[in-house]
């Protein structure tokens, strides 16, 4: 496969060092993520692996078929294997997710470098991918749900990796389990067939002999879109995430948006000028690279151009095709390495236009990924203090910890037959319905309403304050919310208080008392 003599060829010592060396850079820049506390989705998975996986067992898993794009089996189990060894032990699932991505990066080393034969642009793509906090920073926040796209891309890129070593089988059982962490990876088999049509160009083998190669890949793919027509046509639910268009505004809007981060694989410092940047760095690769070309016949061959595009563009679709205006930069997970080599491959052919020696492209791929660690390493550490480059699951996270730890100091127990209604920041970073008090409480039928406006502290029974009573699991539950006793989560500046409330037919809480909560 690799017609072409390597640039730059390590040596042998030089390989673990470059991996110890990316270890050391990873747990350094992404130290602060290791004290992220379970946020949001991660009590909802929590949830699952405490009461409805021990209890319904397979059950669990067939109704989830229900939801396509929800059906990820792998994490869930992943998750039920450490939650039952380390408990509520958050430090564990950090380290996992931190874990994975090290490996990640390292795959994607093994996978630049059997392709283009580069040893310099491999690692640093490597290096680059694995230090490019802004796309990933909102995925660790996540110490549970971070890891669907840590193990999906896992998956997804050991799957490539088996079709570059002609283990075309075991390929397909690799693109399996990604999509089975995640549906996101489903693109993948697209982007492998162009990938072998460059491969085997100078065979000259039959486009259909590649389509056999893949059979596989193709077959997953195929009963994945099976399955999903079959839920719409079953069910015949339209869900916001799950309505798909290859044309509309939203396309625009999105695309534009994920090229305006492009500068962001450097320096996260760049956030507010990112667009411009971007404007010119596309311009640029349009020119030089057509330039190149024309030059140098060799140059799709060498560096297949054609693959790095396909994989680019082909990985952005699904995100880029929802019907919503989520708008994510986890999303660029899977994306963010051909993005990353193309960008190297361009630095590199436009300063051999102005220098032969290869040493001019070593000193710009260290300067590339000093800025990368030092922003990145900055952005995390200071970002939380000015208030800018924070996540919302990095600010909920911090809550739930601080409402955790006094929650169980103030209240070590709490009725059996209760309801709370939460503050609409404080439901959505302990889990909406899976919340984490049933939890903390161990109580499954621990149920939560959320407030209906911003301002949530009563102070008199005076107070009227409108509420949503939401997400009770069942319609007896709600039948008997009026026998269940009712409190008003008060949170201001670390300090906790539980208001005993009584709520008319309205839902409208018609009295607050602090003097008598149990």
């Amino acid at each position: 496969m690799n017609i072409y003599p390597a640039v730059s060829n390590i040596k042998r010592w030089q390989a673990p060092f470059l991996s110890g060396m990316l270890m050391v850079l990873v747990v350094i820049m992404y130290w602060p993520i290791l004290d992220c506390y379970f946020v949001s989705d991660d009590w909802s998975i929590l949830n699952t692996c405490e009461y409805q996986i021990p209890n319904n067992g397979l059950k669990f898993f067939l109704t989830s078929l229900a939801h396509p794009p929800a059906f990820r089996p792998l994490v869930y189990l992943y998750a039920f294997l450490l939650y039952n060894l380390f408990g509520l032990k958050h430090v564990v699932f950090n380290v996992s997710i931190l874990l994975i991505h090290f490996a990640n990066s390292l795959l994607l080393v093994y996978i630049v470098r059997k392709i283009i034969n580069h040893d310099i642009i491999a690692w640093a793509t490597g290096y680059l991918y694995a230090l490019a906090s802004f796309f990933h920073i909102t995925t660790f926040a996540w110490s549970v749900a971070g890891h669907f796209e840590t193990l999906s891309a896992f998956f997804l890129y050991l799957s490539i990796i088996f079709l570059l070593n002609k283990y075309f089988k075991v390929s397909a059982g690799a693109y399996l389990l990604a999509v089975l962490s995640k549906p996101s990876t489903i693109f993948l088999p697209p982007v492998l067939f162009v990938l072998l049509i460059l491969i085997n160009k100078d065979k000259k083998e039959a486009w259909m002999e590649q389509f056999r190669k893949l059979r596989g890949h193709l077959f997953i793919f195929t009963a994945f879109f099976i399955y999903y027509l079959i839920f719409k046509i079953m069910f015949r639910q339209e869900y916001d995430y799950l309505r798909l268009s290859l044309w509309g505004g939203h396309i625009i809007k999105k695309v534009v948006y994920y090229l305006g981060l492009i500068p962001l694989v450097i320096s996260p410092l760049l956030y507010h000028k990112h667009f411009i940047v971007a404007a010119y760095i596309v311009l640029c690769v349009i020119f030089f690279a057509k330039k190149r070309m024309l030059a140098d016949k060799t140059f799709l061959d060498k560096y297949y151009i054609g693959f790095w595009v396909s994989w680019l563009v082909i990985g952005m679709i699904p995100p880029c095709a929802l019907l919503t205006n989520v708008i994510a930069e986890y999303y660029f997970t899977y994306s963010l390495c051909p993005l990353i080599v193309l960008l190297l491959i361009f630095i590199k052919l436009f300063f051999t236009q102005l220098s032969a020696k290869e040493a001019v492209f070593k000193i710009i791929v260290f300067l590339l990924i000093s800025t990368s660690f030092i922003s990145g390493t900055l952005s995390l550490r200071k970002g939380n203090e000015k208030g800018i480059f924070s996540t919302v699951e990095t600010r909920g996270a911090y809550l739930a910890k601080i409402i955790h730890e006094n929650m169980l100091k103030i209240y070590p127990v709490l009725p059996k037959d209760v309801f709370i209604v939460l503050p609409k920041e404080i439901y959505r970073c302990l889990g909406a319905e899976d919340n984490a008090l049933r939890l903390w409480y161990n109580n499954p039928h621990l149920d939560t309403g959320i407030l209906r406006v911003e301002d949530y502290n009563v102070c008199s029974q005076h107070d009227k304050i409108p509420i949503v009573v939401t997400n009770l699991n069942t319609y007896a539950s709600r039948h008997n919310l009026p026998q269940r006793k009712k409190y008003l989560l008060n949170y201001n500046k670390g300090i906790i208080a539980l208001a005993r409330i009584d709520i008319d037919p309205n839902d409208v809480v018609l009295d607050a008392y602090y003097d008598d909560i149990f």
